[in-house]
């Protein structure tokens, strides 16, 4: 038996959810089940291997992460410069936000006119039209190579009832990833210039809650869910903020572009002022003075929440992938036990 396999097989379970979630893996199951997906996640990759040609034969990687909503759907195009196999794992992933956006998708309501019933907006017809522009005239005109798609729950809480905003949601996007398989299995057809060559992916936002603030999900103190999804998404506003402002200890490094100074400047200023009258999720994530004074503040830009998660669901893929390739090299090393141990807990 190889040394890496070795170790995988004689991690506790502690290590083995430690393990997947730097790696953006599933944590529930059996430790057989555990060990399976170690090596399930080391054989995919998360990141399309070339670039689209934008202009460049050395174009970088272009992300586009999305959370889905109707009223409040955000998304972030990121360019991404992965390190090069090379012995190095201290090169860590360059990341340049490109674009960042909050948009509703509900449709204007005309003035002096009786505004269209909810039935009307969300039918079928209705909402498919929605779906194909804006796939076609907001976000793929960005030609992104890697697509990711926030997975929709059904139920909120546990709770036995399904919420009809939930369903329509869902149903925004199953006709979204139909009209992206679609668009790229017709060879370049309908609206596109060329043939499309993304990747979509599905991304579990817990997962993506466990990997940044693991020490609020999953927590038991006897308070009501809502209290502990309030609190969760405060703590993911505020890594976001610290991440755009570069004080998040994560392995990439984040370049705000020139587009998105603006937005980025009323994201932290707006968390400012709301830190202002309630203490901060953490102190470690307080926005620098300087960092506020260097960008534009802009009027008010709505919700962070949504567009924190779209920042967050793209750094993490990201991370993970760093984390997958830097652990292929490890294991073409012959990684033996405690050094995988050492490995696990340094990256924590």
């Amino acid at each position: 038996m190889q040394p890496f396999h070795s170790s995988v097989q004689n991690l506790k379970l502690v290590h083995l959810r430690s393990l997947l979630t730097l790696l953006g893996g599933q944590i529930s199951g059996t430790k057989s089940q555990l060990q399976k997906r170690v090596f399930d996640e080391l054989n995919v990759a998360k990141l399309a291997l070339h670039a689209r040609k934008r202009g460049s034969n050395s174009a970088p990687i272009r992300l586009l992460s999305i959370d889905m909503g109707i009223r409040n759907l955000a998304f972030c195009v990121c360019d991404i410069d992965l390190p090069a196999t090379s012995p190095d794992t201290t090169a860590v992933p360059k990341v340049t936000l490109y674009a960042w956006h909050r948009i509703s998708l509900l449709p204007p309501e005309p003035e002096g006119e009786i505004p269209p019933t909810a039935s009307e907006n969300f039918s079928p017809p209705a909402l498919s039209r929605t779906a194909l522009n804006l796939l076609t005239s907001t976000l793929l005109p960005y030609a992104p190579d890697t697509i990711l798609i926030e997975r929709q729950r059904f139920r909120t809480g546990g709770a036995s009832a399904v919420q009809e905003w939930t369903l329509r949601v869902n149903m925004l996007e199953s006709m979204m990833w139909a009209i992206l398989t679609t668009l790229k299995t017709i060879q370049g057809g309908g609206p596109l210039q060329s043939s499309p060559s993304w990747e979509i992916w599905p991304v579990n936002p817990r997962q993506v809650a466990q990997f940044f603030v693991a020490d609020i999900v999953g927590i038991s103190d006897g308070k009501k869910s809502k209290s502990k999804a309030e609190r969760g998404k405060a703590e993911k506003i505020a890594v976001a903020a610290a991440l755009i402002a570069g004080q998040e200890r994560r392995e990439i490094k984040l370049t705000i572009g020139d587009g998105v100074q603006s937005l980025v400047g009323s994201f932290l200023a707006k968390l400012t002022t709301k830190t202002k009258r309630q203490a901060a999720p953490r102190q470690a994530h307080a926005t620098p003075t300087s960092v506020l004074e260097d960008l534009e503040k802009p009027s008010e830009i709505g919700k962070l929440d949504d567009l924190a998660d779209c920042l967050l669901q793209a750094s993490a893929w990201v991370t993970w992938e760093r984390n997958r390739r830097e652990l292929l090299k490890l294991q073409k090393a012959g990684i033996h036990y405690e050094a995988l141990v050492e490995w696990i807990g340094r990256r924590k």
